[in-house]
């Protein structure tokens, strides 16, 4: 899971921000075909728009955990499309969390 979407969900608090980057997650992720990172995007950012409308109880953390997993999978699809001892050695992918 990207560190930044950590730090202000379990940080600051910014539901609404978090949200936003969920939808565009979503959006990225459908683009090039991350299916399982998109539909996990998607249910992090349905669970924080149900939760900014105001209903108390509503929850994101099974969802935040979803997305997490679904982000490192991800990861690691992509790093099998590329040249992965470059990216190893360059540490491309931790750079983006």
């Amino acid at each position: 899971m990207p560190a930044f979407l950590k730090t202000w969900t379990l940080g600051a608090q910014d539901f609404e921000t978090v949200r936003r980057l969920a939808h565009t997650l979503k959006g990225g992720a459908g683009t090039v075909g991350l299916i399982e990172l998109q539909n996990a995007a998607g249910n992090l950012e349905n669970a924080l728009e149900y939760l900014l409308r105001g209903n108390e109880g509503a929850s994101y953390h099974a969802e935040f955990v979803t997305l997490e997993t679904s982000w490192e999978q991800a990861q690691l699809v992509l790093a099998s499309m590329l040249d992965t001892d470059s990216a190893i050695k360059s540490n491309t992918f931790n750079a983006l969390e």
